[in-house]
This record gives structure tokens, C-alpha cells and sequence, in this order.
């Protein structure tokens, strides 16, 4: 199961005994920035038994945003210091292992981690100062977090005697949980008592998590799926409880295994119209509004956004633009979500884009003609401009040659709408050849230089063939992904909507 580490905002202020950075650019995010009534906290690394290391520190600003702290030990001890409003986990790795801590405002916390010091062949940290009731919970919860993984079932074992497993599993784990919880109901320090209230939220996520993937791994279906969704799952009143931000399992359920349950439920539909548009997009925000509050809500629809924006961005023509997505979840998200949404977008999957969207218009790019003629693309358009993009070695390019024809003939007498087909070959011979090979006419086959590589197919995010896009007469782009031709009526219907309003 992913991990997801949530916390408060941080900030970094001094190394001590140790060198290294935190990755964390404030000026990046500056409504981020914590305010000057946080306060100092401690974490001292004492190592044993290793050698020269580097300690990976990597704890969540917001969710969305993540920072990482690379530190170098000097011999074998390294101290940093932190300044927050509220207790966090941060995630250690070192030599490959990987723990959780808990740290919380003015606390003083000492990790001991020795090589030979080992529980069921787990390394195990030792903790010293306050918070280590709440560390050493963490510590004896790892260990105990061992199942069969799901691709054994029906190997070794039946998914009946997995399910059993999972349930005394948790009821391992809520054990040892109320023990500690116990421990700490006679601390003084309000944030270990809502250490163990976020980590009865965590243990009862974490259960479903893994009940979301034994629905995924066994390919539970329709009615299957669903069956055991209401016996397993909403039991747990999951709609009832508020998102835990410190819990990483609440978040991940919410964010991510439960809107991915429900898509799967749309997307049985094979309503090709429904999957490929905007309808389950609409159909999970519809169900997250009236399910949801809070942030809860917030999240769920945050993260979702994000991964659409993800897929959207590669698979242009099955879904809507990122632009069209964002503003659809727009009026879904608060002022901050938004921000976070198009910052994480823009630097992270489509860093310095100078890509077309629609209502831009294009520059003008030069067209080469097979009788050495070169033309201005923009010179060329008409008020309904298909640009039909191209390459000899695109066989399914070639195969949609007959179906353009048959349009330009059934549109011949539409004045506004002409047709270009325009080669991203990279070579121009094999342009000509093509052309030649596949009786073009002259005036219907145009290059452009570089092709593939070229800044016309950067600008217009080519990264596919056959590709279409739909001009107006003074250059700005109708339709910047429109549909296949192989879509006939999805594509006439276009058309002719456009011829109407041009």
C-alpha cells in the first residue's frame, strides 16, 4: 500500500552536527510560508553500527507539496532543528530501510537506530525524550504489519482464507494500538493523545485500503464488486467520518482508492460517450459533493484533479483539455486547492509548455509544396480549417485517406470548410515519395520542416498520428484535439456546429 505522509506546514531553519539540505523552495510556494509563532523542536540521530551514511528526511507540506531532507551524519550523530505549529511525521530512510517518526512542537526527540539491533529481522529504532511512547507504537506497529500478498491468492491461499487474515491482522494491530493508546492517557502532552486519536483513524483506513485493492486484484466486477463493497467496506460509515490530514491512510482512501472504486463502477458502463468525456468526471464530482464535506471533500476532488490533468495531458483526444478540466473542478475547490492544482500542474508534468490551447492563435509557419512552391500556413485558411496531420510511415493515417476524401466531396459546396493535409515526415523524400505513391493532389499534400521535431508540432503538442486540428480563417485554433475522422459522426457533428458559428 502507497505511504502518504501528511503534516502541517514547515520550515527549515538550521543543520546541526550533520550537512544537508531541505528541498523545500519557500519562495516556490510563498502562501505557504509559516508565520512566526511557530515553534522550536528537536530530532537528534545517534547511529550505530554503519557506516558514514546519508539520512533521507521526506515529510508533506499540504499533500500536495513535499519536501525532502538529504543529511550527511558526522560521526555517527546529526541533530536538526524544526520550527512548526503542529505535530507531523516525517519519514526516515536510511540504507534502504524506511520508518516512520512522530514529532510534535517543543519536543525533544533522540533515534537511536543500530544495525544489530533487529525485532522479527526488522531493524528497530530505539527513541528517547518526549514523544516516545507515540515512536515506539510506530516501532512495534512496523513489525507487525506483515500479510500475504494478494498475488498468492489462489496460489497458496484462497481468497476466503485471506479475508481471515486481514481481519485478524487488524485485530493484532488494534491491540497493540490499545496498549499504547492506554500509556498515553497519562501523558501531559495534548499532541501524543492526538497521535493515538489520527492512528485509530490510520489503522481503520489502512483495512479498507486493502480491501479496495483485494476488490481491484481478484477483478471483482459490476455486481461482484459491489456486493462486497456494502458487506467489507461501507460498514465503516466511511461517509460519516471526517478526512484525518495527519492520517496518510484516510487521505490516500479518500483521495485516491475510493473515487478509483467508483470510476471503475462508471467506466463498466462501456458507454464509450460517458468514459471518453466529460461524464465520469461530472458523475465522481456529483457523488463527491453529496457524499462529502469538509475536507474530506476537498481532498478527494484535489487529488483526482490532479491525476485527470495527468492523463489528459498524454491522451489528448479521449479526454477534455487540462484548461477545460480545471475550470469544470473550479467552483469544487477552495481559492488554495486551485493554486496548488495549477502550480503542481504547470511545474511538474508540463514544465515551460509553450503548447497551443484553444482560442490561441498560431504563429505563422512555413508549407512546402511537392512543385518546390512555399506558402504561409495562415494564407491558406479558410473560416473551417481541418488540418489532417500525416506521415508515410503512419498506416493508419493513410488508411483514413479515403473516408477525408469522401468529406471534402460531401463539404465541396461549403465555401467555409476546406481541408489541408500536411506531412510531419521527417525527411522530405519520403514526403514526395509518399505523395507520389499515393496519387495526392499537389495542392492537398504540404511539409513542414523538421516534422515530428519541428516547432510547429511542438507548439501544437503532436506526439500521434493521425492528428486533427480545426483553424479559423485568421489563424486561432477552434479545436485543438478534435476527434479521429474513424468518429464520423462525432466529427461531421463538429463541423457543422462550427460552420455555424464562423
Amino acid at each position: 500500500m502507497k505511504t502518504l505522509i501528511i503534516s502541517s506546514l514547515i520550515v527549515i531553519t538550521k543543520v546541526f552536527g550533520c550537512f544537508g539540505n531541505g528541498h523545500w523552495d519557500s519562495n516556490k510556494y510563498p502562501h505557504l510560508n509559516p508565520d512566526s509563532t511557530q515553534i522550536e523542536s528537536t530530532v537528534r540521530f545517534e547511529l550505530k553500527n554503519f557506516p558514514t551514511p546519508y539520512i533521507i528526511l521526506r515529510y508533506s507540506l499540504n499533500y500536495l507539496t513535499y519536501s525532502t531532507d538529504t543529511l550527511a551524519v558526522s560521526n555517527g550523530v546529526c541533530e536538526k532543528k524544526y520550527h512548526f505549529a503542529k505535530p507531523i511525521s516525517m519519514e526516515v530512510i536510511i540504507n534502504g530501510i524506511q520508518r516512520k517518526i512522530f514529532i510534535a512542537p517543543r519536543h525533544q526527540l533522540t533515534v537511536v537506530i543500530d544495525k544489530n539491533n533487529t525485532k522479527d529481522g526488522i531493524i528497530f529504532f530505539d527513541y528517547f525524550g518526549i514523544g516516545k511512547i507515540a515512536n515506539d507504537y510506530l516501532g512495534n506497529i512496523n513489525i507487525s504489519r506483515n500479510l500475504p500478498t494478494l498475488r498468492n491468492i489462489g496460489k497458496t491461499i484462497t481468497e476466503e482464507e485471506y479475508l481471515e487474515k486481514i481481519e485478524s491482522h487488524y485485530k493484532k494491530l488494534d491491540s497493540v494500538y490499545s496498549v499504547y493508546e492506554n500509556l498515553s492517557n497519562s501523558q501531559p502532552d495534548e499532541s501524543i493523545k492526538s497521535f493515538f486519536k489520527t492512528q485509530k483513524t490510520e489503522l481503520a483506513y489502512h483495512k479498507l485500503g486493502r480491501l479496495i485493492n483485494f476488490i481491484n486484484a481478484r477483478n471483482y466486477k459490476a455486481d461482484k464488486a459491489v456486493q462486497f463493497f456494502n458487506k467489507y467496506i461501507q460498514p465503516a460509515s466511511l461517509l460519516k467520518e471526517e478526512i484525518d490530514l495527519n492520517s496518510g491512510s484516510s487521505v490516500l482512501f479518500f483521495s485516491s482508492y475510493l473515487p478509483d472504486y467508483i470510476l471503475a463502477r462508471v467506466r463498466e458502463s462501456k458507454d464509450n460517450a460517458l468514459y471518453h468525456k466529460i461524464g465520469h468526471y461530472a458523475y465522481l464530482l456529483d457523488y463527491v459533493s453529496n457524499n462529502y464535506d469538509g475536507e474530506k471533500r476537498n481532498y478527494a476532488i484535489t487529488n483526482n484533479l490532479y491525476f485527470l490533468a495527468s492523463v489528459a495531458r498524454n491522451y489528448p483526444p479521449n479526454y477534455p483539455s487540462v484548461d477545460s478540466l480545471i475550470t469544470l473542478y473550479d467552483s469544487y475547490l477552495s481559492e488554495e486547492r486551485r493554486t496548488l492544482i495549477r502550480q503542481r500542474y504547470y511545474t511538474e508534468i508540463d514544465p515551460n509548455s509553450t503548447r497551443y490551447t484553444d482560442k490561441d492563435f498560431i504563429d505563422e509557419f512555413k508549407i512546402s509544396t511537392p512543385s518546390n512552391h512555399e506558402y504561409v500556413l495562415n494564407k491558406k485558411l479558410t473560416p473551417v480549417t481541418v488540418i489532417d496531420l500525416w506521415a508515410s510511415w503512419c498506416g493508419n493515417c493513410i488508411d483514413t485517406f479515403p473516408l477525408i476524401e469522401s468529406l471534402m466531396t460531401n463539404y465541396s459546396t461549403e465555401k467555409k470548410v476546406s481541408f489541408l493535409k500536411i506531412s510531419l515526415d521527417d525527411k522530405e523524400e519520403n514526403w514526395r515519395k509518399s505523395t507520389n505513391k499515393l496519387q495526392l493532389k499537389p495542392e492537398d499534400s504540404y511539409w513542414i520542416v523538421g516534422g515530428m521535431k519541428s516547432e510547429f508540432a511542438k507548439k501544437f503538442d503532436v506526439k500521434y498520428l493521425p492528428r486533427y486540428i480545426i483553424l479559423n480563417q485568421e489563424g486561432k485554433i477552434l479545436k485543438m484535439y478534435a476527434p479521429d475522422v474513424r468518429n464520423i459522426k462525432e466529427f461531421t457533428t463538429l463541423i457543422d456546429k462550427l460552420i455555424q458559428e464562423n
